[in-house]
């Protein structure tokens, strides 16, 4: 069998996609060769038209790092995140329908793009706590943080969403000149505000608490978020391993936090939690 793009089938299309995102997103070409190859389940050949239509299609692009080619999501159409949540480069026509928010990101190389797991799940999150907790979130009092924002999707999200107002932080300089274009993009500089620090600023009282970040640097900000976060306020984590969940509820749970849920895609995790009314 010669694949060509009208041989392309959800099945390729899906499995491709799937062993990059599992791979955080980048991989090897001729590893990705060797996976969709196994098992017998395609020969290499066709394995390799596989990769080459993924790219043609504007699916997977190249990159290099360390001069080593790599294969990577790329952003160039709408995706799908959720019921409602649409994310799309700058250029490309989507039109948002009844119950949908279209949010439109520069590809870049900040993390949050919505190609991969921790995006999506933290997304997720974000939706069904605004569901649930729409009186709370969207308070005109009320100010959602995220922290580590990377492309600033998390942020925007927040305000389309329902908060008034939302503070995006980010260490990387870069992240955080693309995270400003991104909110200037969907017209939202009048409410959100990005800077360039290491740390939350103490006493905003922040209604939700965004962090796709790892483990160990979601332990060593709890002091730090604790001092940021209102009473009720809702804490969504993304970018935990399935295995280091129970070591998060240890660190956040103790006093201050209750765990509410845990959700989890290729190998990651996210968990939100909400902090008690008294502490």
């Amino acid at each position: 069998m010669i694949v060509t793009a009208d041989h392309l089938s959800p099945v390729d299309l899906q499995d491709a996609l799937s062993l990059v995102a599992s791979a955080d997103g980048r991989i090897a070409p001729r590893l990705l060769v060797d996976q969709l190859s196994a098992g017998g389940k395609r020969s290499r050949g066709e394995a390799r038209a596989v990769v080459r239509l993924m790219v043609d299609s504007g699916h997977l692009c190249y990159g290099y790092i360390h001069g080593v080619s790599i294969l990577e999501l790329a952003f160039s159409h709408p995706v799908k995140i959720t019921e409602k949540v649409v994310l799309k480069p700058p250029r490309t026509g989507h039109l948002e329908m009844d119950g949908q928010m279209v949010i439109t990101l520069e590809p870049g190389a900040a993390f949050g793009g919505g190609q991969h797991p921790t995006t999506r799940l933290a997304l997720k999150a974000m939706e069904r706590c605004f569901d649930r907790h729409a009186e709370f979130l969207t308070g005109e009092a009320g100010i959602a943080l995220d922290i580590g924002t990377g492309t600033g999707v998390l942020a925007i999200a927040a305000i389309r969403f329902g908060a008034h107002r939302a503070l995006a932080t980010e260490v990387d300089p870069c992240a955080c000149w693309e995270a400003q274009r991104n909110v200037v993009l969907n017209g939202l500089s009048d409410r959100i505000v990005v800077l360039a620090v290491p740390s939350p600023p103490r006493g905003i009282n922040a209604v939700m608490v965004t962090a796709n970040l790892r483990l160990p640097t979601l332990v060593d900000l709890r002091s730090e978020i604790q001092k940021t976060t209102a009473p009720g306020a809702v804490l969504i984590f993304s970018g935990i391993r399935p295995g280091e969940v129970q070591r998060l509820i240890s660190a956040y749970g103790a006093d201050a936090f209750d765990f509410l849920n845990q959700e989890t895609e290729q190998n990651w995790s996210c968990v939100v939690f909400k902090m008690r009314s008294s502490v």
